[in-house]
């Protein structure tokens, strides 16, 4: 009997080891990043509201795309845990004033999939995917922004002082 005994414990301590196992390969299977990332279709619908409020907030006239094509998204990024998302687009601000109206387009055609700089980022969020540019550009953007508005700022102090000597 002990003998039995012996052989069912050690057949179900070796299906307990085969259950776990395949628990872990499918846990790593479908929980992992997926590697291809979302379809460029899948993103989109979001995409084109995330560059359409993005110009909204820069933009003091009416915004719009003009061209938003060849759209790719990279290959997954553990830093960011996201993916990058590449895309040929032009806008438009269109500004109203008394004078008439003026149009500032704003093109990064052939930049952005041929040379992979990114236009955005998009991560998994619940069933759906979130679009956003992360805060260390965000933060880089910034800074570079306000030492470009103080040399301006310098540059057109000696260009007033300069004329007052003249």
């Amino acid at each position: 009997m002990n003998g039995i005994s012996t052989k069912k414990k050690g057949f179900a301590t070796g299906i307990t080891i085969l259950a776990f196992a395949c628990v872990v390969v499918l846990g790593f299977i479908f929980l992992r990043p997926n590697s291809n990332g979302p379809s460029p279709e899948n993103i989109l619908p979001q995409l084109k509201a995330f560059i359409l409020e993005d110009g909204k907030n820069k933009c003091s006239g009416t915004f719009e795309i003009s061209m938003l094509e060849d759209v790719e998204v990279g290959e997954y990024r553990k830093e960011l845990k996201a993916w990058p998302i590449y895309a040929n687009h032009e806008t438009v601000c269109k500004k109203v004033s008394s004078s008439g109206t003026s149009s500032t387009l704003r093109s990064n055609n052939m930049d952005s999939v041929s040379k992979k700089v990114s236009v955005a980022f998009v991560r998994k969020s619940g069933d759906g995917y979130v679009i956003f540019i992360p805060e260390i550009i965000t933060d880089a953007m910034g800074d570079f922004n306000k030492k470009l508005q103080n040399a301006s700022d310098k540059g057109l102090e000696e260009f007033k002082a300069n004329l007052k000597t003249q």
